[in-house]
């Protein structure tokens, strides 16, 4: 291997690290940093809080009741095939705020890294929006939600 290959290689494996650190500092942090900072600065995402701050003893209480169970997209998903009309709403409803939240994150994280925020930027960050938002879910449900693992398994939360 001539010594030229040798160091597009090296470099090239040193902007790899550097993109997969800031990659995961931003994951770890965001729900205490500028990504939650940001977010709160937008009007439809601090409405789409207080939306679900008015249902969450409903929801808390059908999560607990297994009717619900948070999904590997950050969504509650029925557990069982009838539900009743009114947990139906709810549940569009949540679903509903917990997308413009999750815009929300995608749009901070261009913000925050100075990128050029467009609809098909956001759209290509939502995937990590998605992780963030199950990230922060994960950690506040309580033992015994039904929680679905990346590859589409239920598994209550221990």
């Amino acid at each position: 291997m001539n010594i030229h290959l040798k160091i597009k290689s090296f470099v090239f494996l040193i902007f790899i690290s550097i993109f997969c650190i800031h990659q995961s500092l931003a994951i770890e942090n965001w729900t205490d940093g500028p990504i939650l900072q940001k977010i709160m600065t937008y009007q439809e995402v601090r409405a789409a809080f207080e939306r679900r701050g008015m249902r969450e003893s409903q929801i808390d209480k059908l999560i607990k009741d297994s009717t619900f169970g948070e999904s590997n997209l950050g969504f509650l998903y029925p557990r069982f095939t009838t539900t009743s009309d009114y947990d139906r709403k709810l549940m569009i409803a949540e679903n509903g705020d917990r997308k413009v939240i999750m815009i929300g994150i995608a749009r901070a994280l261009l913000e925050v890294e100075e990128k050029p925020v467009t609809q098909e930027s956001v759209r290509a960050r939502i995937p990590d929006a998605i992780k963030y938002f199950c990230t922060l879910r994960e950690k506040h449900v309580p033992k015994g939600t039904w929680l679905q693992d990346p590859d589409g398994n239920w598994l209550m939360k221990k």
